[in-house]
């Protein structure tokens, strides 16, 4: 009995430990979208006015990165958010003298992809043995888990009064209190 709930004590803590890795995934995109970016309108404006000097383009993404020809190097360049219909901003950007550069493409780590849906399929394969456990300790057995909306309500005759039909033929009160059963 100790050894099961060491068992399930132990799924519990494995459980909570793949949560705390699959939100600690989750921080650095969510710290990612916080940087404040320029508005694309902005963005145009300043290459119109000759201000931007160099733009990184990653297209996988939709951002640009962008510096400004008066910007001090150790400030890190600004971002802005690129729209997929606006197929001519490559050529605004070289007919203002502007270096362009395609960033790369990075792939995904194979490794942490398959290490997350291992951990993934090792969560709800637990959850799924804790569900299981828990309903072979239910009241009632383990065949009894999917008995749950049936009633357990047995019907039970009355004893045997004494009183026949003869005994109350001539009483009125009996017939109307018949009839009313009868009715209902």
């Amino acid at each position: 009995m100790q050894d099961v709930k060491q068992k399930q004590r132990l799924g519990g803590r494995l459980s909570v430990l793949a949560m705390s890795v699959l939100l600690l995934q989750a921080v650095p995109l969510s710290a990612q979208a916080k940087k404040e970016q320029t508005s694309y309108s902005e963005f145009l404006k300043q290459v119109s006015a000759d201000r931007v000097s160099k733009v990184d383009l990653y297209p996988s993404q939709n951002l640009a990165k962008y510096v400004l020809k008066n910007q001090p190097s150790k400030t890190p360049p600004q971002e802005v958010s690129l729209f997929n219909q606006d197929l001519k901003l490559v050529e605004r950007l070289r007919q203002k003298g502007v270096s362009v550069n395609f960033a790369p493409e990075e792939p995904a780590n194979p490794v942490v992809s398959i290490l997350l849906h291992l951990l993934l399929g090792f969560f709800l394969l637990s959850l799924l043995l804790l569900f299981l456990r828990r309903a072979s300790n239910a009241p009632g057995g383990p065949g009894q888990i999917l008995n749950f909306g049936k009633s357990k309500a047995r019907f039970q005759m009355e004893a045997q009064t004494g009183t026949t039909f003869d005994d109350v033929a001539g009483i009125e009160e009996a017939k109307e209190e018949l009839q009313e059963v009868v009715t209902f």
